[in-house]
């Protein structure tokens, strides 16, 4: 997910210069794509049914039943916990219009696809496929 997503925005960003996208905002697209499914826990799809089925004979309700809020929480501990973390998104975010905090941000957004709508209105017209 993490290289067709990077590769992705940057045929936009070559494409269609106009959206200004900078080097920054395909490494936020790439770390959440990359994070999107940190929520899933081990095996993915195999344990939210294994999830399933012992909180339902238990009669209560899993812990997280909303995989991209898990996968933001995990995200935020991994920042937390992890001073190098930031530090190293310091270094390698490079757009000086935003701080890191912003694009910080911004992965979570997009972890959460609250941005999905803003991306599917910028390719509506899919122009960059034609180059």
């Amino acid at each position: 997910m993490y290289f067709l997503a990077g590769e992705y925005v940057k045929q936009l960003q070559r494409r269609q210069p106009e959206l200004d996208i900078t080097d920054s905002d395909v490494l936020c697209v790439q770390i959440a794509a990359l994070c999107f499914n940190l929520g899933y826990g081990p095996f993915s799809y195999t344990f939210e049914l294994f999830l399933d089925e012992i909180y339902k004979e238990e009669q209560i309700q899993r812990p997280w039943s909303n995989v991209s809020k898990a996968s933001v929480l995990m995200f935020e501990y991994m920042l937390q916990d992890n001073e190098d973390l930031m530090a190293s998104f310091k270094r390698y975010f490079d757009n000086p219009k935003e701080d890191t905090n912003t694009c910080i941000t911004f992965i979570k957004d997009l972890m959460r696809e609250k941005r999905k709508a803003q991306l599917d209105e910028l390719i509506e017209d899919k122009e960059f496929l034609s180059y």
